[in-house]
C-alpha cells in the first residue's frame, strides 16, 4: 500500500510541476488598471472624487516608499 501511495504522490507531483512549467506567467500592471477603475468611478459618482483620489494617492505613495509596484 505504501508503494501505491508513494507512486500516486510522485505522479501527482510530476504532473503539477509539468503544469506549472507550461503556464506562462502573467504580469499585469495594477496601477494603470487601478487608475482606470478610479477614473470610471469618478465619472459615475463625481461627489466621491476627493475620496477616490485620496485612496489612490495613499496606495501609490505607500507602494512607492516601500519600493513595490502593483504587479
Amino acid at each position: 500500500m505504501f508503494d501505491t501511495v508513494q507512486t500516486r504522490f510522485n505522479l501527482a507531483y510530476r504532473l503539477l510541476v509539468d503544469l506549472t512549467q507550461r503556464i506562462t506567467p502573467m504580469n499585469i500592471a495594477i496601477e494603470p488598471l487601478l487608475a482606470l477603475v478610479i477614473g470610471i468611478l469618478i465619472l459615475l459618482v463625481p461627489r466621491f472624487l476627493n475620496y477616490f483620489v485620496a485612496v489612490y494617492l495613499i496606495v501609490v505613495g505607500i507602494l512607492g516608499l516601500t519600493h513595490h509596484t502593483l504587479t
